[in-house]
């Protein structure tokens, strides 16, 4: 899964659940104001750490918004994007071309050799996945000594609205999408990620990514969400209930969390335990293990 409104599905229940949420909106994922300013300011922090980054994984592409920023910046490796939905790797490689490798594969159970990258990004994707623990460690097996993995933290747009605003403003849509992933809470904690991290023997920092949003693109961004699930009358009193909230405030200010979680020079012993059956449902393990001997052939290449 990925980068941008992944957010958008905290609790989608099962790995099928969330790959046809997925699925139902890769044309349009993290498009718009809100996202590209969130974006912009998680690309603030990050940009330092890409310069020694030869070897980068967004692990959860999407649609290959990150990707698409990365590549911007130049000077990059061919980097390699990895999410479970089909039709967000279709569009990601529409939009990326052969510039960067997908994988189609699920982050619980990544197919990477054991320092495989510099730089891994995890935006708004680790939420899914049930043992955090064991995703973590896998992570941190697949990083190079030294190496660094960014992880956003934050919940969706509408329950940042809701814990600011109060909950009584959107009680109505809450009520007509209950149980879907737009209203509920992330079952996550950033407590929960940092002491994941620590567990596995990794070292955290934490970031904050700063930007605002005026009246009409929180509006706009709001109402993306909340027409996916209500009738357009509900959509326009809960958006008319917000308006009011906000007052005479014109712009809105909202952070982006993030964790840097970087390797040590040797990590606790981790063994994930499990095996390759299913697997190959999921993604080609053929492809996963050509794109990781072509890693594992550029490393012999930097360091030689």
């Amino acid at each position: 899964m990925s980068s941008e409104n992944r957010d958008d599905a905290a609790s989608a229940g099962t790995r099928g659940n969330v790959r046809e949420f997925f699925d139902s909106f890769a044309a349009s994922y993290g498009h718009g104001r809100y996202f590209e300013l969130r974006r912009a300011a998680v690309f603030q922090i990050l940009t330092p750490y890409l310069a020694n980054a030869a070897r980068i994984l967004d692990l959860g592409c999407g649609n290959g918004i990150y990707l698409v920023e990365l590549c911007k910046l130049g000077k990059l490796h061919r980097p390699v994007g990895m999410d479970i939905s089909e039709a967000m790797l279709a569009k990601a490689r529409e939009q990326l071309g052969s510039g960067v490798e997908f994988v189609r594969g699920d982050a619980a159970a990544i197919p990477f050799k054991a320092k495989s990258w510099d730089l891994v990004i995890c935006s708004h994707v680790l939420l899914f996945v049930k043992e955090l623990h064991r995703c973590v460690a896998d992570i941190a097996r697949s990083l190079r000594p030294g190496g660094l993995l960014v992880m956003t933290t934050a919940p969706n747009l509408l329950v940042r609205l809701r814990q600011m605003l109060g909950k009584e403003i959107f009680a109505e849509f809450g009520r007509v999408a209950v149980g879907t992933p737009a209203v509920t809470e992330p079952a996550t904690s950033e407590e929960d990620y940092r002491h994941a991290c620590l567990e596995t023997g990794l070292g955290v920092e934490s970031k904050t990514a700063h930007f605002e949003l005026d009246r009409a693109s929180i509006e706009n961004s709001l109402r993306a969400i909340l027409a996916r699930f209500a009738a357009p009358e509900v959509v326009n009193r809960t958006l008319d209930s917000v308006q009011a909230a906000l007052g005479s405030n014109t712009r809105l200010s909202l952070t982006e969390p993030l964790l840097l979680i970087v390797t040590a020079q040797k990590l606790r012993k981790f063994e994930t335990g499990r095996t390759h059956e299913g697997l190959q449902k999921l993604y080609t393990i053929r492809s996963a293990s050509a794109v990781c001997q072509q890693y594992s052939r550029s490393s012999n290449a930097i360091n030689s």
